[in-house]
This record gives structure tokens, sequence and C-alpha cells, in this order.
């Protein structure tokens, strides 16, 4: 009977062994008829990869500038007439024919003419060279560009009495009647920065600031901070100061008169100031390289002197009368004056290494049309690089009195009389040796 009683006992744990094992096996096998299959509706994609759903083409004011925070030239240089201005190896300054812009390599090679306006405040930047065009009557000009091989000149701001102007970007920074502006480069957005009551003059600027003096104002002028968006204006010193260019977090200026003058340096909160270098007399002009500032020194007839930026190791640089200093590289682009007459002087382009070497006359390519033999020694005689015949005295200003014979090499005959009078002293010679102003 136990036996029975096993028997039954494993009868149903068989029975239950069975069970188990069809419903194992019915796990198992893959019943498609009996899946579930889910909803077509797809997923949420997570944020992460939404970039990969295709953008549509920017709009053209949303493109980034590739030259954004690029400057078409310094302060120091614009302050100074913006005579220069330097990008790769190629050297864009304005000549003495007739203030065209031409471009030369760094090494002085492949001088080419740009345009055919007279020109100031050169910047260059990309293809493009800004400039003012000074044919007007005003006392400044329009807002011009032009591609770097001188083709597509436009005309970007029909305004006629721009002063100076700084290109940063695709900005161009500009002073008209005493008020600064912006605009972009092709023309469009034009807006003032400051005020017409303020009399402003555009100096400096520099990273998101532009730095400016006003004329006085009941007998007050100030100098003023404002950024480049018209906001954030304050002031840096309770007087109208020449300020030129910014070294680190200092802006240098010189300020004076006929019998005294000074460098000075402010720091661009206002809360600093020292003196850099205090000579006698006058000083005409100042720029920088950023390890030096150049100067016109006063003590020794305006030649241009060098210091360091504490007033240290005072150096001579060039021995020519000067003005117009343009820092572009290791060289100093600079009108000679040729005149002794103060108001009326005649300038010539010279360039030199800031070291004080290699300094020659730049922006004529004629050939060679006589020498002069002075006290001095010899002077050389050069034609005008068109073809208008006319022939240019380019080394004897000043230096020769009326009726003196020039000798022109390679002829038995050859001498020829330099003729006329400009400001007091003589300027042509023409191959009959009539005056040809």
């Amino acid at each position: 009977m136990t036996f029975q009683k096993h028997a039954s006992i494993k009868v149903v744990y068989t029975m239950i062994v069975v069970v188990i094992v069809f419903v194992l096996v019915a796990c198992a096998s893959p019943a498609v008829e009996t899946q579930i299959v889910p909803k077509t509706e797809p997923e949420p994609e997570p944020e992460s990869v939404q970039a990969e759903t295709p953008l549509s083409e920017p709009e053209p004011d949303n493109i980034p500038n590739p030259y954004a925070g690029v400057y078409g030239n310094t302060s120091g240089n614009i302050n100074n007439e913006g005579l220069a201005a330097i990008q790769g190896d190629w050297i864009y300054f304005v000549s003495d024919d007739s203030h065209r812009i031409y471009a030369v390599k760094t090494d002085g090679s492949g001088m080419k003419k740009i345009n055919d306006d007279p020109s100031s405040s050169i910047n260059v930047i990309g293809e493009w060279v800004y400039y003012l065009d000074n044919s007007s009557r005003g006392s400044g000009g329009e807002i011009c560009a032009i591609k770097t091989d001188g083709s597509e000149r436009r005309v970007i701001s029909g305004k006629e009495d721009v002063r100076c102007m700084i290109v940063v970007g695709d900005c161009i920074y500009y002073e008209d009647y005493g008020c600064i502006y912006t605009i972009k480069t092709d023309g469009r957005g034009n807006r003032n920065i400051t005020t017409d009551e303020e009399k402003a003059f555009l100096k400096i600027v520099d990273d998101d600031w532009i730095y400016y003096s006003t004329s006085a104002k009941n007998n007050i002028s100030h100098t003023y901070a404002i950024k480049t968006d018209g906001s954030g204006k304050r002031e840096i010193i309770g007087e109208q100061r020449n300020i030129i260019f910014v070294i680190d977090e200092w802006i240098y200026c010189n300020n004076g008169n006929e019998s005294e003058s000074w460098i000075e340096a402010i720091k661009n909160d206002g809360s600093e100031e020292r003196t850099i270098l205090e000579p006698k007399g006058y000083i005409g002009d100042i720029n920088t390289d950023g390890d030096w500032i150049y100067y016109t020194n006063p003590e020794d007839g305006y030649k241009i002197y060098a210091i360091r930026p504490d007033g240290s190791e005072k150096r001579k640089v060039s021995n020519n009368r000067s003005a117009s200093i343009n820092t572009v590289g290791d060289w100093i682009y600079y009108h000679r004056i040729t005149l002794n007459n103060d108001y009326a002087p005649f300038l010539q382009v010279f360039a030199i290494k800031t070291d004080g070497t290699e300094q020659h006359l730049v922006g004529f390519d004629g050939f060679i049309l006589g020498i002069v033999n002075t006290p001095g020694g010899e002077l050389t005689v050069r034609t005008k690089p068109d073809s208008s015949g006319d022939n240019w005295v380019t080394d004897i200003f000043g230096t020769l009195p009326n009726g003196t014979e020039i000798a022109i090499k390679g002829e038995t005959n050859g001498f020829y009389i330099i003729g006329g009078e400009y400001w007091g002293n003589d300027t042509f010679v023409s191959v009959d040796g009539v005056d040809i102003r």
C-alpha cells in the first residue's frame, strides 16, 4: 500500500513536469501568429541628435565675417594721415604721384598703382583697400573702396567731408562734421555713435571702444571713451588731449604749443597719467610699432627719433625733416619736408627701416633723367611715372637757385635749366628748359 501511495504521487509529479516542459517549450518557440506588433509611430529622437536635421541656409546678415576683429590700419597711422598700411608682404601707401595709392612688396619689388584718386586714411582688409577720395572741394573726402588689384572701385558713402576713418572687420568708423558714425563696408547700416552737439574728433578704435576728443564748449574740452555700439560712454579726462594710439592699457598723446610740448600716457580708465618726454618746442607727430614710440624731434629740426614707451633708450632714426610718421612692419613711411617754408612745404614720401637703415624715396618708378652735383653730393632727377612727359625734380627742392644747369648723363650737349618758382623754390625741369608748371 505504501508502494501504491508512492506510485500515485509519482504520477502526479510526472504530470506536473510534463506541463512545465510544455510551457517552457511554448515560450521558447517563435510563435509568429501570436507575436504582439509594436506601434509604427517613431519614437522622438533625443535632443542631442536633433542637430542632424538639415538646417536652412543662413541669411546673408548671419554669415560669419572671416575678417571680424581685423583692423585695416592702426589708429596711430590714421592719426598721421593714414599714409600707409600693410597686409601680408604688401605695403599700400599714398604716393607723390598726385596722392594716388601705390602698392609695393616689403622687399621693394612689384610696385604697382592701385587707384587714380587723391587719397588718405588707407585701410586694407582682405581683397579690398578702403580710403578717402579727397577730390571734393571740402576739407575731407568720400569713403571709397577698390580691390587690391586696382579693379572694382566703388563709393561706400557719398558724404564728401569725412575727415578720417578706421575699418575693423566689416565696420567703418568715421568722423564727419564733428560727429562719429559707423557704416558697413557694403554701404548699409549708417548710424551715428556720438551726437552733433559734442563736436567729436575720432582718434582711436581699440577692441570694442572708441576714444575721442571734443572741441571746447563753454571753454571746456573733454576726452571720452564710448562703446562701438554707442553705449557705455565715460570720461577719460576733463581736458582735450591729442590722443594718438594705445599700447596695452595706456593711451598715448602729444600736447603743447610752439614753445613747449610733451608726450604723455594716460590709463584708459583715466586713473593715472605719466609724462614720457618733454622737449623744448612742439612735437609734431608721434606713432608706434608697439615696441618703440617714433616722434619728430623739435630740438633737432623735426628729424625722426625713437624712444621706448617708458621714455628710455632715445635714438635718432632719420636725418630728414619729417612729418606724418606711419609704421608698417619694420618700415616707417613718412613725408619728408623739402622746403624751409613751414606754411607751404612740399612733401615727398620716403621710407626707412625702423633701425634707421635703407632710407629711400618711394612712389616713383620713372627712369633717371640726370644727376646734379651739389656741395652735399650728387642728387638724382627722375621722370614722373606716368606718360605726361613732365619731368619731376625729386631731390633738389630748396637746395639750388633759379637758373641752375643740370647735366644729363649720356648727352654731349646736355644742360637743362631749372625753371619756375614754387613758394620761393625751384621745382620743375623740362627737356626744353621751359617752366612746365
